[in-house]
């Protein structure tokens, strides 16, 4: 069993954080339109680059108090529970990659460079997060659904560093199958399926998020920032650059017989060490920081990354022959 130091903060204090950020986030909203260029530059250079970090120490630190969340289970508040079919899941879940593959490419054509457009989009998820909560109880309508967050979340959280409890579904009413906030560990493998005992689970939709998403990265970073025009040309590197990076690792996964849950690892690893190599060089223009900024960003985070990936690959090891003792 691994050794996870555990937070166990009050209730009353998520609970205040949530709301803060909430705060923050109708804050930001409006700076789009009355700020862009700065809020824009807080965004993207500032926020979005500390997730990443957070999903690899533990994804509930995030998932406690995200915005969207909040909304989603205020609205499932007042509309009472719901349980939906058991088919929903399946289709919610490939229409969030779809959309994390549509919306990131889209910062490079519009999303970057066009605040108003981009507090619109926020505007809009943050009324599909309500309305998933008005049709299914708890996180069943988006946060375990639609959200196009949630399939890297559940990427990225598969070894949490330090133990957080869910703060939010208390009781836990079971809303839905591999549950991120329940099963950490094991909620990017049940997505897998059936095809988690053998080579097939490369082409469920999951497995091929995963073993594209490195490739994703590296296609994301390759592009500038340009004009609408270039959407076309956006995602077809992309498509190419994921295409690629799916073929390569999922040979070399089946080459090499990895189980599901060390591939599913290291395709974590290599997509966030990816990100953190690239970014940093960004953020320093951004900001004008000196070329020292960029260097000790990307060793700091490789440094954890590489910790991250090197403990999660050893408990992954560790639990297949504890399971098979």
């Amino acid at each position: 069993m691994s050794s996870i130091t555990r937070l166990e903060q009050p209730i009353a204090l998520w609970t205040a954080a949530r709301w803060v950020v909430l705060l923050i986030t109708v804050g930001l909203i409006v700076a789009f339109w009355v700020y862009p260029d700065w809020s824009l530059a807080i965004l993207w250079y500032v926020l979005i680059p500390v997730l990443p970090a957070v999903f690899l120490v533990n994804v509930e630190l995030w998932r406690n108090v995200c915005p969207l969340a909040t909304l989603n289970m205020l609205a499932g508040k007042v509309a009472g529970s719901r349980i939906p079919p058991r088919s929903w899941f399946t289709v919610a879940g490939v229409l969030g990659m779809v959309l994390l593959a549509v919306m990131v490419p889209a910062r490079r054509f519009l999303f970057n460079v066009d605040a108003t457009v981009l507090g619109i989009t926020v505007v809009a998820v943050c009324v599909l997060a309500i309305a998933g909560g008005l049709a299914f109880g708890m996180k069943a309508g988006f946060c375990n659904a639609v959200c196009p967050v949630l399939p890297v979340e559940r990427l990225y959280g598969q070894r949490p560093l330090i133990g957080t409890p869910n703060a939010r579904c208390i009781p836990c009413t079971l809303c839905t199958k591999g549950c991120l906030d329940l099963v950490p560990q094991r909620s990017a493998q049940i997505q897998v399926g059936n095809g988690s005992a053998g080579p097939k689970w490369v082409v469920t939709a999951y497995g091929m998020f995963a073993l594209a998403f490195p490739g994703f990265v590296i296609a994301y970073y390759l592009l500038q920032d340009g004009v609408l025009a270039d959407a076309a040309s956006v995602y077809g590197t992309v498509a190419v650059w994921s295409l690629g990076s799916w073929i390569v690792l999922a040979a070399l996964f089946s080459l090499l017989k990895t189980l599901p849950a060390q591939a599913l690892i290291i395709c974590a690893g290599l997509a966030v060490g990816l990100y953190y190599w690239y970014a940093p060089p960004g953020i320093a223009t951004q900001f004008g920081l000196p070329g020292a900024f960029t260097w000790t960003m990307r060793v700091v985070m490789l440094g954890l990354v590489a910790f991250w990936l090197v403990r999660g690959l050893g408990l992954s090891t560790n639990g297949r022959a504890g399971a098979t003792a």
